[in-house]
């Protein structure tokens, strides 16, 4: 069975990220890794809890995709991983 493809507006966001800073692309993967928790995931990322909610919303506009939802979330990490070979588990510790 074949995987279907990255959607274009997926693939882009994260070409455009990644080209970038990949601040959206390190929030989203600080979201799982934090269990989809705001709180936790601002802290891992050292910013306030309203840029980590910001930067969500960015990602939901650019995909069209919701990071709060568990079905968009992992559509999302998986994108990331087969484009950009970026680890989409936690680190240890």
């Amino acid at each position: 069975m074949s995987r279907p493809p990255v959607p274009e507006e997926v693939r882009r966001f994260i070409a455009e990220d990644l080209d970038r800073d990949g601040s959206l692309v390190a929030t989203l993967l600080a979201y799982a890794a934090a269990d989809m928790n705001i709180a936790r995931t601002a802290e891992r990322l050292h910013v306030h809890v309203n840029t980590a909610r910001y930067r969500l919303s960015r990602i939901a506009e650019r995909t069209g995709r919701q990071p709060r939802s568990v079905a968009d979330m992992l559509d999302l990490l998986l994108a990331i991983k087969m484009l950009s070979g970026t680890r989409t588990t936690p680190a240890p510790g």
